[in-house]
């Protein structure tokens, strides 16, 4: 659990032994295949802040769904390449757990006034993170939540593992796109 704010900490930079270690528990799981409930905590529109439930494989979103309802959230929309269903693109995108390390990290690099952040322990992911921007400005915190994460198994698997140890003890994800190379 981290929460840091100007007050006590004048510099946001990515060094903090939590993070660090959250990262590499991360990285060291590296689920190829994963599933997990998601929602942005905000001060935004009601389909903004739905609870739905991302799928990904490699590191890619392959699918998004509403929770309770299972409707599907198209891809194209996900990724701005068409409007959703009010007309407008989507306000926030669903991003993988990579992806939202990322967006943590850049969002990280505006400086906010303070941040929170939780992790889950065995693996790594940020179970839930809060970032208010700006002190003097009420309603632009932005956040999310995570639950219910679960690896999943592949069904068509065409290799025999999802990865290759090379000689020298590195790992590379096999492709089963490309004859499990």
């Amino acid at each position: 659990n981290l929460q840091k704010s100007k007050e006590n900490l004048a510099d946001f930079e990515i060094s903090d032994e939590d993070y660090e270690n959250a990262i590499e528990t991360w990285k060291s799981f590296d689920p190829p295949y994963y599933k997990f409930n998601f929602a942005w905590v905000c001060y935004c529109t009601q389909e903004t802040t739905q609870q739905v439930t991302i799928t990904v494989k490699y590191g890619k979103v392959t699918h998004i769904e509403k929770v309770g309802t299972s409707e599907e959230i198209s891809l194209a929309y996900n990724n701005v390449t068409e409007n959703g269903p009010t007309g407008s693109p989507i306000p926030l995108k669903y991003l993988s757990i990579e992806g939202l390390f990322e967006w943590f990290e850049r969002e990280l690099k505006k400086n906010p006034y303070s941040i929170t952040v939780n992790y889950n322990n065995e693996h790594g992911y940020m179970t839930s993170a809060f970032i208010d921007r700006v002190q003097e400005i009420a309603d632009e915190e932005l956040g999310f939540q995570i639950s219910a994460f679960e690896e999943l198994v592949f069904e068509d698997t065409k290799c025999k593992s999802d990865y290759k140890i090379c000689p020298d003890g590195s790992r590379l994800k096999r492709d089963p796109d490309n004859n499990c190379k």
